[in-house]
């Protein structure tokens, strides 16, 4: 199957556009909100190369506590740098928005890299960029306030589903900015009366995107400029 056509059964991603044929081991899987693509201390069997949607990645104390320390969206692919090494994944994988991506192997990912230059090349800029979100979420996470935090997150979000209108529940939206359901309740509450966000029946609408990068803290400039 060439790359083409897997790609009309669902949007495309960056790192695969200049792939002319797709190993039998490329499977195009469904991302459904809230699954758990891998746990932490998990072996990393899987990476996965988003054609639509958001996945999460997710760092968690003993306690059960979370916050979301990067996202990744169709310009990367989430799972690559653990599956590559071949080892226990670190963090949780946790899809954001409902899409579709391309699943595949450590062997079939290494062989891929072997014969294509320009996705190991944008593949190695695209984990720069991701560790890059993860050093900024440290500070953000422990820095900013929480509704700064949830103004940067729906941002982030957005931009990487490439929609204005995303299924967030207030217990979802506190799993991934951290700070525990009511701060984060009280945080969508002031958007909302602000007039920059829509919030009913589990969506959230951005109704001023220049509006809530105003309130959203200097994170998400900070990563738009290394993009």
């Amino acid at each position: 199957m060439s790359f083409d056509q897997l790609k009309d059964l669902g949007g495309s991603n960056h790192l695969l556009e200049t792939v002319e044929e797709i190993d039998h081991a490329f499977e195009r899987v469904d991302l459904h909100v809230g699954e758990r693509l891998i746990t932490a201390g998990a072996p990393a069997i899987y990476a996965f190369f988003p054609l639509r949607g958001v996945v999460s990645v997710v760092s968690a104390t003993t306690a059960g506590d979370t916050v979301e320390i990067g996202a990744v969206g169709r310009e990367g692919v989430a799972g690559g740098l653990a599956a590559l090494a071949g080892a226990r994944s670190p963090v949780e994988l946790v899809v954001q928005v409902s899409g579709a991506a391309i699943r595949t192997d450590r062997t079939t990912l290494l062989k891929t890299f072997e014969t294509s230059d320009v996705v190991r090349e944008r593949t190695v800029s695209f984990f720069h960029h991701l560790m890059s979100q993860i050093a900024q979420s440290a500070v953000c996470n422990r820095f900013h306030t929480g509704d700064r935090r949830l103004a940067r997150w729906l941002l982030t979000v957005t931009d990487r589903a490439g929609i204005d209108t995303i299924p967030v529940t207030h217990e979802f939206a506190s799993f991934m900015v951290g700070g525990g359901r009511p701060r984060v309740s009280a945080a969508m509450d002031h958007l909302r009366r602000a007039g920059l966000i829509a919030y009913q029946r589990g969506e959230v609408t951005i109704l001023s995107r220049d509006g809530l990068a105003d309130a959203a803290c200097e994170c998400y400039e900070a990563l738009k400029q290394l993009s």
